[in-house]
């Protein structure tokens, strides 16, 4: 192999790493601006999976301020019957646990209003759920 050939091929190889560093900054450039666009209308399990163990601000219908933390997420697929003008592809369940949790239960199922930094506010209505283990969660059910 001749020496012109040799800096020809690391010249290559060289070429062949920038394009790859640059798809995947732009990957990335992509990903936080996707990020600014979520929003609680649209955002799926794989966004909400990114917030397991996030803080959840929450006022409840009695005026009380909680903090929620949310703890599981499970996807709900409807399938073919799933009305076409809904913006999120398939619906959502989102499980919260709270330090207040005897509070909210004593409350019940409820509108709350929900807030988390990269989602903004939302009103939603929540479940309080009882716990085989004893206590309760709260589930909110997005579709």
């Amino acid at each position: 192999m001749s020496k012109s050939m040799k800096l020809g091929r690391r010249a290559f190889l060289v070429g062949q790493a920038c394009v790859v560093g640059a798809t995947a900054a732009g990957t990335a450039q992509a990903g936080t601006s996707a990020d600014r666009n979520l929003t609680w209308e649209r955002a799926a399990k794989p966004q909400f999976k990114h917030m397991i163990g996030d803080k959840f601000e929450a006022q409840t219908a009695s005026g009380a301020k909680v903090e929620l933390q949310l703890r599981l997420v499970e996807a709900s697929r409807s399938g073919w019957k799933r009305p076409l003008h809904l913006a999120r592809s398939e619906g959502v369940s989102l499980v919260f646990d709270s330090p207040e949790m005897d509070a909210i239960a004593a409350e019940g199922s409820q509108n709350i209003q929900i807030k988390h930094a990269k989602l903004g506010a939302f009103e939603a209505y929540v479940d309080v759920m009882p716990r085989r283990r004893g206590g309760h969660e709260l589930e909110m059910i997005l579709n």
